[in-house]
């Protein structure tokens, strides 16, 4: 009786840990699973397996409902190597930990105006070439928020590339620059394009991105961090 009650609550927990309210396919084809968080905003639950061009959508409706997408949860797209485009769109403010970890082929991501909070390792190993950057109301470098909020939850995680450090004290700094949400993309990334309504660069936000090679942006940018572009390789 006892080992079968530790079994129901482990598939209980598991269960809740999978849980989405409804599903519902983007215009770009895609088919992702939705947990209604409010009473008209949802989190995209997950979307494995999906790939080629996503438009993660703003609205969606389900039982005669319009929900506003304004989250990407944990892991939601984790391992989604057949992806070669985000967009993620304005009404998205939180992406969670690891959410587009280990999709190695996208090649291109667009980032939405309202995003505050970019968790650790989200773009952790995806080699992203083109950065659309819309992200006027990111005030802060996203490490020093995703630090804080979830390098714990990072720590029990293996790292996605399969590289792991048996010294702790290695392991911990590691652990600490790879929980830097864009740190796969210092080497891979050759074209930021700044988008129109962004009035302020956050402090370090491209700072060793070592391989640009074009940059666009807007009269409308009036504020720029210390060390915004330090050793930003365009000339």
């Amino acid at each position: 009786g006892r080992l079968f009650t530790i079994l129901l609550l482990g598939v209980t927990i598991n269960t809740q840990a999978q849980g989405y309210d409804f599903s519902a396919m983007c215009n770009t084809g895609q088919t992702l699973l939705y947990k209604i968080t409010g009473d008209s905003t949802v989190s995209v639950r997950s979307g494995n397996g999906v790939g080629g061009r996503m438009e993660i959508p703003d609205q969606v409706s389900y039982n005669g409902i319009t929900y506003y997408v304004t989250s990407i949860q944990d892991n939601a797209f984790y391992g989604c190597s057949s992806l070669t485009y985000i967009y993620i769109p304005n009404t998205v403010v939180d992406i969670g930990v690891f959410s587009f970890a280990s999709c190695g082929n996208i090649d291109t991501l667009f980032l939405g105006k309202n995003i505050q909070q970019i968790s650790a390792a989200c773009f952790h190993c995806t080699g992203i070439n083109t950065l659309i950057y819309n992200c006027k109301n990111l005030l802060n470098r996203p490490i020093t928020g995703s630090i804080r909020r979830s390098f714990v939850s990072y720590l029990d995680h293996t790292p996605p590339c399969g590289y792991y450090l048996t010294d702790s004290w290695n392991q911990y700094v590691y652990y600490y620059y790879h929980a830097d949400p864009f740190y796969s993309l210092y080497g891979s990334v050759q074209h930021i394009i700044i988008g129109n309504d962004v009035e302020t660069i956050p402090q370090s936000m491209f700072r060793w991105y070592t391989n640009v090679v074009s940059f666009e942006w807007s009269d409308n940018m009036v504020n720029v961090g210390v060390s915004s572009f330090k050793d930003c390789t365009y000339d």
